[in-house]
């Protein structure tokens, strides 16, 4: 049975992947409902009467209905998924342009 092996820059790109997942991460979920809290803010703010007070509670209660996971997840695994598909499809373009170039012989 072969074994499979990582390259180098492999290695060093989960290393930082897995780095970037906790640090992203926990970005995402400190600072998922910084606009909704800043919306939040400016409406009540700008309040004259109750019912624009519960319209300002209520358009925020909407907004949090969004789990913070979510938002988490989303800057955690998203650019690592771009890049990636990137990394990858500059590894099969590089090698594309090898085989281009190597001299066949059809003797």
């Amino acid at each position: 049975m072969r074994k499979f092996r990582l390259a180098g820059w492999q290695r060093i790109f989960i290393i930082l992947s897995v780095i970037w997942m906790a640090i992203g991460g926990s970005w995402g979920w400190r600072h998922a409902y910084d606009k909704v809290d800043t919306d939040f803010k400016m409406c009540v703010a700008a309040v004259k009467t109750s019912a624009d007070l519960q319209a300002c509670r209520d358009t925020r209660n909407t907004a949090l209905a969004v789990p913070r996971g979510v938002s988490a997840t989303v800057v955690a695994l998203g650019p690592l998924l771009v890049f990636w598909l990137a990394l990858y499809g500059l590894v099969l373009l590089v090698r594309w342009i090898r085989r281009g170039f190597r001299v066949s012989r059809s003797d």
